[in-house]
């Protein structure tokens, strides 16, 4: 008994340092930290686009917008070290040329490099508050 209450101890300890759970203040005001896409989108390889600040952006695949109405929309992300911001742009519109950028969400850790702390620091979240 006292064994299993050590291991969930060090599970609870390791689990809180290893990944970053926000406030629900944090979670409410995280989007205010998102960046959007300067100017045009040029296509550079399959996925991976640059704007005219030089930044790079990747659309993500539809299974990966699947959150963000992916036959209507492409989302766009571009990442930091840790986090990344999302942008969304109505397909139509982009293939017109039109780069009306609508605010996806600014996620404390990336989908594409730490999907799990993803999970926990920016979906879960969105399920709990």
């Amino acid at each position: 008994m006292l064994l299993s209450l050590l291991i969930v101890f060090t599970f609870l300890v390791v689990f809180r340092s290893f990944l970053y759970f926000p406030t629900f203040e944090e979670h409410m005001k995280r989007n205010e930290l998102n960046k959007l896409p300067t100017g045009k989108l040029t296509l550079l390889t399959k996925n991976k686009y640059t704007d005219e600040a030089n930044k790079i952006w990747y659309r993500r695949s539809f299974l990966g917008s699947i959150l963000h109405h992916p036959s209507e929309n492409y989302v766009f992300e571009e990442y930091s070290k840790q986090s990344s911001s999302e942008v969304l742009v109505n397909k139509k519109d982009f293939e017109r040329g039109s780069y009306d950028y609508k605010p996806g969400s600014f996620n404390y850790y990336s989908s594409w490099h730490n999907p799990l702390r993803h999970f926990v620091a920016d979906v879960l979240p969105l399920m709990i508050y």
